[in-house]
């Protein structure tokens, strides 16, 4: 008994020093001074325009309104966001601004002027101005809830606004002269080099920190130039320049604060690039990767520009991958015929970016041989891919991999297509397709795209120059407006002038697509030539597939529940994609940049030249303002809006397709809408779109909308099934990189021949479709009518009996 008393002690202790040691060695890692570093370069950089100018932001040409020209600027935000930019007119720093809704950016009078260290946080909405005091000095001023203080001036030659703050800022003055700045990635820190110190503030609270830092221990140069860059958790300062090496600086709470003696110095990690780049100048362009334990830079030295990133020893690092593909449900293969080839990680409750393993890109690197991973998640909007405020974005994926081959299939969901085609699954005719006058809005709102696209391109090349990108534009879905040959569902819920509406815009929007410059043109809108949807029997293509959501006698009409593998391509056509781009590509050294892309004339073509006076149609704008996808009736919506309108501005919220005026209200300060909105009782069950409509600064009305499904009140939804085009809670931020199986994948040869037959585990070829749902609609039916059938019987039998 002793002997296992004791027996078990040892055990314990044993285990108990083992969780000590474990935790010890967690507590030690994951910091910058515990090892060296690697230094990794991602490729020559993009020479940049002012190299006394540093810019945390993305460096690209914008339009200001009012001039001509083209200005290069440092752009602070991203699409779909507040976004403010520095460029030079004249030899003259100036700063304009563009709210979300705007394509281009107009000047902001009175912010900055000649100044060229003032920067912004647009997630936070804070702006810092640097400002000159006497005797030379230099001190910085925050400014939060910056928007509020922008005020619009429209004139005949557009709107220009002012920087009017209503009361002085956060002061951020010090004994000595603030030299550079910078914010977070997510803007709730911020970092100050004067001549002796570092000071940290946390956006939130506020809160100071101070650390002793001279500038004679980072350089011997006299007048060094600084450029900095904090890590999202304030924990990690990069410090760069001109006359400077690369420093990295792990800030405790307590250490090395001036005046307090017996204070542990701040763990610096000195980076000397000298042997790795000959004629090292500076490192520049410093920002920090999602989690703090990357940074990356650009590095001048006798060669030019190179980009790099840097990780401490040891750091986990994702293998090279030799083509990533980004993209929204047409690139991750949403209209997969089973389940089953659905990556799991993408196929849950919380995450349905729904990728497929016979989608395109994994036909197109297995013909290829080379790696392949395919990150494109289902509803996905450019806006999503470039987020600083969703964890793990394709963007970031895409930096950690390293493509050496990027596809980009975006900007349906930007557009509203799916939205669109949504509303329009019904027996009658939707407006989108039927309001002539609504047609000039739908081709501005999709020729709006191009600008997103163009930056997105613009960020993928600043951050892996070496990287070739291939911009895909969409298969034509749907053919036979003049002719149908359409299946009974398709056709009865998708007329005629339905289908060419559809048609059109996917035609616009790829001429949109191909307008974009410095990448190479992935042109697969004549993939499904001969078997778009009505154009005979289409195996390319889901038609309007039902969905498994809704018990089908319980609540009709059933065929207004689409499943969201409708209207995208099946794994037949995700072949017929592979094969158009391996025309274009037949080895990954083909890939080359668009020659005779670049340029759209501005101009529609004649189905969108109505001859209607449009001047009163408002500015679609697409968007996720909902919370939640699916409501039932009588439910309330909570809407929260992005700062699309004017602060205070009226806004009217519209329930289509029969027009309702759900609330009337205002906008905020911000020119956001915070709102719950309750829906009608007596709606009918289907899809139907919010509109939010409103001034914004510009002058333009807006109207921002949003389709949701509504179903009645007391029936189980299955939501899963019925999310088409959204992304699920933490869709985007959950997809992970990860291995990617090899089997479950559509046969390709290594050229450019692809067969089409669906290969099982097993080897053996099976049908790649399920169930028509034509024959479905014609059970139910047959059903309806026999269960009617039985009930004339019945009455007819009472009555011939004298029963009734």
């Amino acid at each position: 008994m002793r002997l296992a008393v004791w027996y078990v002690g040892v055990l314990l202790v044993l285990w108990f020093g083992m969780a000590l040691c474990s935790k010890s060695a967690h507590a030690s890692t994951g910091g910058w001074a515990d090892s060296g570093v690697s230094i990794t370069k991602l490729g020559r950089g993009i020479e940049l325009s002012d190299t006394s100018a540093p810019c945390n932001g993305l460096e690209a040409t914008i339009e200001v309104e009012g001039y001509a020209d083209r200005f290069v600027a440092c752009i602070f935000g991203t699409v779909n966001s507040v976004r403010v930019a520095r460029y030079v007119d004249q030899g003259i720093f100036l700063y304009a601004i563009a709210f979300p809704s705007d394509d281009i950016y107009s000047e902001i009078e009175g912010l900055c002027p000649g100044v060229l260290e003032c920067s912004y946080a647009s997630d936070t909405d804070v702006f810092a101005v640097h400002r000159s005091l006497p005797g030379g000095k230099w001190d910085v001023v925050l400014y939060r809830h910056f928007s509020r203080l922008v005020v619009s001036h429209r004139s005949a030659v557009g709107v220009t606004y002012a920087f009017m703050p209503q009361q002085k800022g956060d002061e951020l003055t010090t004994d000595n002269s603030v030299v550079s700045s910078a914010f977070s990635g997510n803007g709730e820190w911020f970092i100050v080099k004067t001549n002796q110190l570092l000071l940290r503030v946390n956006i939130n609270t506020l809160e100071r920190h101070t650390t002793t830092l001279l500038d004679d221990q980072l350089s011997s140069d006299p007048n060094p130039q600084y450029e900095l860059a904090i890590s999202n958790d304030g924990r990690f300062v990069g410090i760069g320049g001109f006359g400077l090496g690369l420093d990295i600086i792990e800030i405790e709470r307590e250490c090395n604060v001036p005046g307090v003696s017996g204070v542990p110095l701040c763990n610096i990690v000195h980076i000397t690039p000298y042997e790795a780049f000959p004629g090292f100048t500076a490192a520049r362009r410093l920002h920090f990767s999602s989690d703090g334990m990357s940074i990356f830079a650009m590095v001048l030295d006798t060669n030019g520009m190179t980009r790099i990133v840097i990780r401490p020893k040891g750091a986990v690092v994702a293998p090279i991958v030799d083509y990533v593909a980004i993209g929204d449900s047409f690139t991750s293969g949403e209209g997969e015929t089973s389940d089953s080839y659905y990556e799991p990680a993408t196929n849950s409750a919380s995450n349905r970016c729904h990728v497929s393993t016979r989608s395109y890109p994994y036909l197109v690197g297995r013909s290829w041989q080379v790696s392949t991973r395919n990150i494109a998640c289902s509803g996905a909007k450019i806006s999503d891919v470039v987020s600083t405020t969703i964890n793990n974005t394709q963007f970031v994926q895409m930096e950690t991999l390293r493509p050496k081959i990027v596809s980009v299939g975006l900007g349906g969901n930007d557009a509203g297509l799916m939205d669109k085609l949504k509303s329009c699954v019904w027996v009658t005719t939707c407006e989108w397709a039927k309001n002539l006058k609504l047609r000039a809005s739908v081709w501005r709102e999709i020729y709006s795209v191009g600008k997103k696209l163009q930056e997105l391109v613009d960020r993928i090349r600043v951050e892996l120059p070496d990287t070739r990108i291939i911009l895909m534009s969409y298969p034509r879905l749907i053919a036979g407006y003049e002719i149908a040959h359409c299946d009974a569902v398709t056709g009865l819920l998708l007329d005629g002038v339905e289908r060419r509406f559809m048609d059109e815009a996917v035609q616009h929007l790829n001429m949109v697509i191909r307008s974009v410059s410095n990448v190479a043109f992935g042109d697969i809108e004549g993939a499904f030539m001969g078997e778009e949807l009505c154009n005979g029997k289409s195996l390319a293509m889901n038609g309007v597939r039902l969905g498994g959501d809704i018990a089908p006698i319980s609540q009709l009409p059933i065929i207004r529940v689409v499943a969201s593998e409708s209207f995208h391509p099946t794994p037949y056509g995700h072949a017929h994609i592979a094969r158009r781009l391996l025309s274009l590509f037949s080895t990954p050294d083909s890939v080359a940049r668009c020659l005779y892309c670049g340029s759209l004339d501005g101009a529609p073509s004649q189905y969108w030249q109505t001859g209607d006076d449009t001047s009163d149609q408002p500015q679609f704008v697409a968007d996720t303002f909902a919370e939640e996808p699916l409501y039932e009736t009588g439910d309330k919506v909570t809407i929260k809006t992005k700062p699309y309108f004017s602060p205070s501005a009226l806004l009217k919220i519209e329930l289509h397709s029969d027009t309702r005026v759900l609330l009337d209200t205002v906008a905020n300060e911000d020119g956001k809408l915070y709102a719950d909105v309750p829906l009608p009782q007596d709606i009918e069950v289907g899809y139907h779109t919010l509109h939010i409509i409103g001034e914004a600064r510009s002058g333009r009305v807006l109207d921002i909308y949003q389709t949701i499904w509504i179903g009645k009140q007391g029936v189980p939804l299955r939501s899963q099934d019925i999310s088409a085009g959204v992304v699920g809670k933490g869709g985007e931020s959950d997809l992970r990189v990860q291995d990617v199986p090899r089997k479950n994948v559509l046969t390709a040869k290594h050229s450019t021949n692809l067969t089409y037959s669906v290969i099982d585990d097993r080897g053996e070829v099976r049908p790649s479709k399920k169930w028509d749902s034509f024959w479905f609609v014609v059970i139910i039916f047959i059903a309806i009518g026999c269960v009617g059938l039985v009930v004339l019987g019945i009455v007819f039998y009472r009555k011939r009996h004298g029963r009734v």
